[in-house]
């Protein structure tokens, strides 16, 4: 039950995060209903996995549920932000986020034998931190998701995982660019990491952020450069 309803919501999410498009306040007012039918049942769901966490003993069980009240929090999230293209919405759930890494580092290291920590790490934590890292403006919080995305992926093989986290630090270290003196990542200086590629010689990735916003053909664009020998410390400044 748990898996279909929350498969229904984050299509939902989904769709209306692809589509970016401006709509009327009647097609809005719809969707508002329909996320709050999502978010009235998300409630109910929450109320339901901190019982099953209260009495819980098998430590196995009591990580799975745990990871079912991370992708609750998530989705409570992505609910309540997904209609504001802009991303500011995200700002008012800091606490949440915080909740959030709070839980992913609780899980760290116990994710049982070594045979499977790549797999639950695929499925189950690493897309929350990726989700985190570019979705949080509270900068401690964010570079909190991604220096546990690198600690928990640096014995992990493979250019794609590397290129993602250096692509989210580029991100960051873009949005931070343009933090007001009040701060606030302001609506403009907002992006979605949108596309990544190699050059022609494979020598570095060439990585597209799309401004937030409605999609029109003014959204600005930002090309920038990753390399995967490159170091991080860019993202501290």
């Amino acid at each position: 039950m748990w898996n279909s309803f929350i498969t229904r919501a984050v299509i939902f999410v989904v769709k209306i995060l692809q589509d970016r498009s401006y709509c009327d306040a009647f097609h809005r007012a719809s969707l508002m209903a329909r996320r709050d039918m999502f978010l009235k049942q998300l409630r109910q769901w929450e109320i339901v996995i901190i019982e099953r966490l209260d009495v819980e003993k098998d430590t196995v069980a009591k990580n799975t549920t745990q990871t079912f009240h991370v992708g609750q929090k998530v989705v409570y999230i992505l609910l309540n932000c997904c209609l504001d293209p802009m991303e500011t919405e995200y700002d008012k759930y800091d606490n949440v986020f915080a909740e959030i890494m709070e839980m992913m580092h609780s899980v760290e290291g116990t994710s049982g034998p070594s045979t499977r920590i790549e797999t639950v790490l695929d499925i189950y934590v690493l897309p929350v931190l990726n989700f985190v890292s570019q979705k949080c403006r509270n900068k401690a919080i964010r570079l909190d998701s991604l220096n546990l995305f690198e600690k928990m992926t640096s014995t992990m093989g493979g250019w794609e995982t590397r290129a993602s986290l250096l692509a989210r630090r580029h991100l960051m270290a873009i949005e931070e660019d343009g933090r007001d003196e009040n701060g606030v990542i302001p609506a403009g200086c907002r992006y979605i990491w949108t596309d990544i590629s190699w050059d022609k010689d494979q020598s570095y990735l060439d990585v597209y952020f799309h401004e937030a916003g409605y999609r029109t053909l003014c959204n600005k664009v930002i090309e920038d450069k990753v390399y995967l020998e490159e170091r991080e410390e860019f993202v501290s400044r």
